[in-house]
């Protein structure tokens, strides 16, 4: 099973990734540890592209992360099932928050700091349209293969029929 799980913030991509590690016993990949060296910054473009080849490699993976840049695509191609998290703004931004309130509680955040976390939802506020018409332009061709989920049940419908 190769699945891609794509979302903004908030939208349950980890979540989503977790379920499919235990149901199918894939390797779950986060796109932000390919695509970034926390303490050196982004990657450079052919460090990325190594890396989703090696993804590519395995028999069976599940990758997430709200990234449409062009590396993505050979993972678009040989993915088995798409699963676009299409979760509202409001939802999305409420997740945000209780995840960042739990890290900090916890004091394991890898992004500490309210400011930060402001600045990340204000760039989430402005930006969410826009990612949504990148993202229906990038899945257009995998139309075949997509499951646009805007809701729980949506992904209850996912994961039933995935299964079976």
């Amino acid at each position: 099973m190769r699945i891609h799980i794509i979302g903004i913030a908030g939208s349950g991509k980890t979540t989503l990734a977790r379920w499919a590690v235990v149901t199918f016993g894939v390797e779950a990949f986060d796109l932000d540890h390919v695509v970034y060296d926390f303490e050196a910054g982004e990657r450079p473009a052919a460090e990325i592209v190594r890396h989703i080849d090696d993804i590519r490699r395995l028999a069976g993976w599940v990758t997430e992360g709200a990234y449409r840049d062009a590396w993505l695509k050979p993972l678009l191609d040989d993915a088995t099932a798409i699963v676009w998290l299409d979760a509202s703004l409001p939802t999305a931004i409420f997740r945000m928050v209780k995840r960042h309130a739990r890290a900090e509680l916890a004091r394991n955040n890898l992004h500490p700091g309210w400011i930060r976390l402001v600045r990340f939802l204000n760039y989430n506020r402005t930006t969410a349209e826009v990612q949504r018409a990148e993202t229906i332009e990038l899945l257009a061709p995998y139309s075949t293969k997509l499951w646009r989920c805007r809701s729980t049940r949506d992904v209850t419908a996912f994961k039933a029929r995935i299964r079976a």
